[in-house]
């Protein structure tokens, strides 16, 4: 049987594949502006600044999306957690009930054994 990974494994996980991706992309964004620059023949001082400018965009994007992944992981770990909390809380309840009646039948017992 295949053992499962914990929930915050997988999303860490999936997460730096994600990432590798994106850096990934950004290479290829820097080799495709360069080759661009190229093509056009547009001054090196220019094509730096265009490359820098594109990168500064990717960079930007990046940080969006990092953010916006964040944001969702956490909503979905506080949607998982929160049913959690609300099971502990009615066994939690429903452990105190059971205290009561076996404290309910010992004190029971006790007074027909005294009477």
């Amino acid at each position: 049987m295949k053992d499962k990974k914990p929930l915050a494994e997988l999303l860490r996980e999936t997460w730096l594949n994600a990432m590798g991706i994106v850096s990934s992309a950004e290479a290829e964004v820097s080799r495709a502006t360069s080759r661009l620059v190229e093509i056009l023949g547009r001054p090196k001082e220019e094509a730096q600044h265009l490359a820098q400018e594109l990168q500064a965009r990717v960079r930007k994007n990046r940080e969006e999306l990092d953010k916006r992944v964040q944001e969702a992981v956490k909503t979905a770990s506080d949607k998982l957690r929160n049913p959690l909390a609300n099971e502990v809380a009615q066994l939690r309840q429903r452990i105190e009930q059971l205290n009561d009646r076996i404290d309910e039948a010992a004190r029971r017992r006790r007074e027909r054994k005294g009477a």
